[in-house]
Order: C-alpha cells, then structure tokens, then sequence
C-alpha cells in the first residue's frame, strides 16, 4: 500500500513536470502585455504644409525619446504630434532620425519625453503558427490589442515579410506586433482588402538595422503650417480648442494666438482670447499683460475688463480689480458678471455694504443666487 501511494505521488510531479515545462518561462498573460504596451505605443498624427490632418498612425519607443513607425505614415508632413496611448498630454514630433525606405520604416525624435522602450526580438525565430499580439490605433480607436498569430513568412530571405491574422485598419501601421514575452517582433505596416483581410508586418530585424544607422536629427521641412490661416481663423481655432474643453491642448491655442499677433500685431480680440487661455493655464501675469494689450487696440471693452479684474482679484489686488470691474459696468451697465464679481472683491475688503448693494443690483437683473447665500449667512438684509 505505502509503495503504491508512493508510485501515485511520482506520477502526479512527472506530470506536473510535463506540462509546465512546455511553458515558456518569460511567457507573460495577455492582460500584462497589453498594460506594457500601451505605455510605450503612441498614436501620431501628421500635419501638412496648410495645417490640416494630412495622416494618422502608430508607432513605439525604442529609445525615452525616439519611436519607430511606418515611413508612409509621415510621408509629406512637416509636422506633427505624438500622443503616448492612455495619456492626453501631446508630444511634438521634431523630425527623423533614421530612414529606410526600402522597408517602410522611420526612426523619430520626441521632444518632452521619456518612455520605456520596448525591446526588440531576433525576428528570425518567429514561426508560422507562432501567437502575436498586434497593437494600433485603428481609426483613431486609441489602445487597441488584438491577437492573432503569424499566417505566413513571406518573401526571400533578405525580403521578408510577416503575413498575420490580427487586423490592421488605417491608424494602425507602424505600431507594434508582440510576441507572447511582449518583445517586438515586427511592425505593423499594411493590410489588403479581398475576400480576406491579410495584413502584414514587417520583421523586428530590419528595424534592428535601422536602429544602428540613428544619426543626426533631421527635422521637418521649414514650412509654417499656419501661414494660409487669417488672424480670424487663427483665434477661432484657439476659442474652439478651449470651447470643446480641450485643455490638454491650450499650449497649441497659444501658438495660434502667437500666430495671429504676429500677423496681425493690433488684432485685439486675439490678446483678449489669448488672457484666458492664459488664465487656465494659470500663467496670471501673462493674463495681465495679454488683456492689457486688448484694451490697448481694443479699448472700453467691458468683457476684457472683467476678465482683468478676476486675475487682479485671485491675486489678491482686491483695489485694481475693483477698478476694472467698474470700467466694465461703466461701458455695460447690465453687466451681471461684472456686478457680482465686484461685489465678491468688496466683501474681501471688509466693504459689506457696498458688495450688497452690487449683488442686489444683479439680482434686478435676473441672477441673485450670491445675494440669497449673502443673505443667508447674514452679510446682505
């Protein structure tokens, strides 16, 4: 009995033996890969000499501050952003640093960043059957992983190609196909619509290559992409960006503004959009300066008043803000922002009694919610 017991013991670790050695010791789960991935796979986005979106792609780290991806993705552009998957901070492309047309591929330069690259396998050990992973943004669908495995090698030996069965859509070339260790094995580059999708990779190898040619950088053509647009479309453009909540890109509604002051250097409206947007960014001083140069080209503009006056108020200068408030109720009488945000500005004077008489003022105008909460905790009757 004791001897059978032990045979049954033997028998369950061989075969416990037997199958986890068949298990790759680095393999990693497919939840682990993805999170890997998307730390260092960004979505690009190319602009051409008008400024408009002229191509959308993928691409990944393969230094803190270098990505590969397709070269067609950046064919004709001259400029362009990188923004990592999951984050909404953007990352202005500043150009090539390694080309290989032969294979489709580019190496570019970010400025700002400091990811972890992803390392790259020898792709001449990947086999048909092998599993893949493949990571894109298909259509601007940020962060997508999809599996699949490698259908076919395709090509001659210095020629040659991955066929995979994980799709690729048109945002997706140039972003990464994994294998189960989260290595790099090729880069995505093309699918062909027939019957079938069949899509393609291009091997790890031949960006191994090109990794080893990285030399000086090459940045964009010196064209300005914003030289077609008036100083009107210019500010329209930076109030859509902080009108859609956009926040993430206010630093590229400043250039705007920059872009149409440049132009047009008298453009007052430009200055004023300019003071709030300098506001969210809580750059106040600039606030300041950009507002007085609206009132300056622009003058006895109540709403540029007011915004003036809030930034003298955060700051504390409760006598400078009180004086643009007045300016702005002078040239608008009605003006119920302005009304209330004085009377906010006296009661941090201690000047009660005139802070209600301004939020009594706004309430005849239809907005009395600061006299009810005034009134509420006793500083207004």
């Amino acid at each position: 009995m004791k001897s059978s017991i032990i045979h049954l013991k033997l028998f369950l670790i061989l075969a416990y033996l037997l199958i986890y050695s068949s298990i790759p010791l680095n393999a990693m789960t497919s939840q682990e890969i993805a999170k890997k991935a998307f730390n260092s796979t960004v979505m690009l986005l190319m602009q051409g000499s008008d400024g408009s979106s002229i191509s959308l792609g993928s691409g990944f780290f393969v230094t803190s501050n270098q990505i590969a991806t397709n070269l067609h993705v950046v064919k004709d552009a001259i400029s362009g952003y990188a923004k990592i998957v999951g984050y909404e901070e953007k990352f202005i492309v500043e150009g090539i640093t390694a080309i290989d047309s032969d294979n489709d591929l580019v190496i570019l330069k970010i400025s700002g960043t400091n990811a972890k690259p992803l390392v790259l396998e020898n792709s001449d050990s990947v086999q048909v059957g092998d599993t893949i992973y493949a990571v894109g943004n298909p259509e601007g669908l940020e962060g997508t992983f999809s599996q699949g495995i490698i259908s076919g090698i395709r090509g001659a030996e210095n020629e040659k190609i991955f066929q995979i069965t994980a799709p690729i859509s048109q945002g997706s070339s140039g972003g990464p196909v994994l294998d189960t260790n989260g290595k790099v094995i090729g880069v995505s580059m093309a699918s062909i619509q027939t019957g079938q999708n069949l899509n393609f990779a291009i091997p790890s190898n031949y960006l191994k290559l090109l990794f080893d040619r990285i030399g000086p950088l090459k940045p964009f053509p010196k064209i300005n992409p914003l030289k077609h647009l008036s100083p009107e479309q210019l500010n329209q453009k930076a109030i859509e960006i902080w009108n859609n909540g956009r926040y993430s890109e206010l630093n590229l509604a400043l250039q705007y503004l920059n872009e149409a002051i440049m132009k047009n250097p008298s453009y007052g409206r430009a200055y004023y959009t300019r003071g709030f947007i300098y506001i969210d960014l809580e750059r106040y001083e600039e606030a300041i300066d950009s507002y007085t140069e609206a009132l300056k080209y622009d003058p006895d503009t109540p709403e540029t008043y007011n915004g003036r006056g809030w930034v003298y108020a955060t700051l504390g200068d409760y006598d400078r803000a009180i004086k643009d408030y007045t300016n702005a109720i002078r040239v608008k009488p009605d003006y119920i922002l302005a009304l209330n945000n004085r009377g906010v500005a006296y009661f941090a004077k201690g000047q009660n009694e005139m802070g209600c008489t301004d939020f009594i003022r706004a309430c005849e105008l239809g907005e009395c919610e600061l006299l009810r909460r005034a009134r509420r905790i006793g500083l207004c009757r």
